[in-house]
């Protein structure tokens, strides 16, 4: 039995399995035996929280591209966090999920290097980016998947809205933490603060709907709390 998948873009895995051929979204498909939606590949697997297939990476950067990035953010002086703090507008929860660059101002400790994450920086986040040096805006060299993963394997952490720069972090096997909505979507379960799709995530969620001030507190807390990060 051959198994097809039809994927929009075509990222390489250095990991993945021989036995699975990808074809491009445009690509005449070859003869194939069977169809699923990928979606619905845990339904056909039996998946259980507890079978879940996982492990601390199953993507890895550049490693070229990850000594371009090293040099372009020069000597490293303190730990380096990214943050991400909006996806994209067209996404049907983004008002949600996304939060004001504003609101997470005072997650930007002054004994940390922060970098953004962010290729597209919202027009009303322009001034708020602008007027805050302390976060390095480097979005002109965020042209790929492929530049954002070089430059997460610069980082001792991730800081992320749910979006693709957080299952990004995930897949790599990059510390993490994921600031989530109160309606969060599905895959983040609820009531917990870790993930079993990435072992290296943490997570903190709004108590209330658009709350994300107290996300940014217990962001604050956490970073205070966080040896590595606060010495």
């Amino acid at each position: 039995t051959k198994l097809i998948q039809h994927p929009r873009q075509i990222t390489s895995n250095p990991c993945s399995n021989s036995r699975v051929e990808v074809i491009g979204a445009r690509a005449t498909p070859p003869a194939f035996d069977e169809h699923i939606s990928l979606m619905s590949l845990p339904g056909a697997f039996g998946t259980t929280l507890e079978t879940l297939p996982g492990g601390p990476a199953y993507l890895r950067a550049d490693p070229a591209l990850t000594a371009a990035w090293a040099e372009r953010l020069g000597p490293r002086t303190r730990p380096r966090v990214g943050l991400v703090w909006s996806g994209s507008p067209h996404q049907v929860n983004d008002r949600n999920r996304s939060a004001p660059l504003a609101d997470l101002l005072p997650v930007l400790s002054e004994n940390l290097d922060w970098i953004s994450l962010q290729k597209d920086v919202r027009e009303a986040d322009l001034p708020v980016l602008a007027a805050n040096p302390r976060l390095r805006d480097v979005r002109a060299g965020l042209t790929d998947f492929a530049e954002t993963a070089a430059l997460m394997d610069n980082l001792d952490l991730v800081i992320s809205v749910c979006t693709a720069p957080a299952h990004l972090a995930g897949a790599l096997g990059r510390p993490c933490w994921v600031m989530l909505a109160f309606n969060a979507d599905w895959r983040w379960f609820q009531g917990r603060d870790d993930s079993p799709w990435y072992p290296a995530a943490r997570l903190f969620r709004q108590p209330a709907p658009g709350a994300w001030g107290d996300v940014a507190d217990q962001v604050r807390q956490a970073l205070a709390a966080d040896r590595h990060l606060s010495n």
